[in-house]
């Protein structure tokens, strides 16, 4: 629950570029009048206050997020998520250490200066694919070295190169 917590008002901050800082500073300071029910209550009052589930689910699925600052966190998540959904073990705080030290980096699935021609990988168009380019589906984490080697290379050599996608620890 703590965690759900944290992830709600990270939502409200990183993805509608709200500074929820007052609010927050408020309800720490009632925190220890409340019980746990309670302040789970008013931090999803909160979040609902600024961002509803439709209009957060619409800003993932729409939204030019690579410049947001709180991309990173973002994708940490969805890496847990997607590591648990998966049955994988969850990095341990050695490996996040070691991966945050060497750099973290935000990379385009997608290269962002493709050298195909139009219609491909589903989109008809350049401008179709601009589009998409930026938003969450087409962004994961990679150490920063990891990143560099994957540079504008196509989708296929990315996922099939042994020192590309396959080395990575993401």
């Amino acid at each position: 629950p703590s965690q759900t917590r944290a992830q709600n008002v990270d939502r409200v901050h990183k993805s509608g570029g709200t500074n929820p800082t007052k609010d927050i500073y408020n309800l720490s300071r009632q925190a220890s009048r409340l019980s746990t029910v309670e302040i789970a209550n008013t931090l999803r009052e909160f979040v609902l206050w600024f961002m509803d589930d439709a209009l957060f689910q619409s800003l993932l699925e729409r939204k030019d997020i690579y410049k947001n600052p709180g991309l990173y966190r973002i994708l940490t998540e969805i890496e847990k998520i997607a590591r648990a959904a998966l049955q994988i073990t969850s990095l341990d705080l050695a490996d996040l250490k070691a991966m945050v030290a060497e750099g973290q980096s935000v990379e385009h699935i997608l290269p962002q200066n493709p050298r195909c021609g139009f219609p491909s990988y589903g989109f008809e168009n350049r401008e179709e694919y601009d589009q998409a380019n930026n938003r969450l589906g087409n962004l994961a984490l990679l150490t920063s070295g990891e990143n560099s080697r994957c540079n504008n290379q196509p989708i296929e050599n990315k996922v099939s190169a042994d020192n590309l996608y396959r080395s990575s620890k993401y």
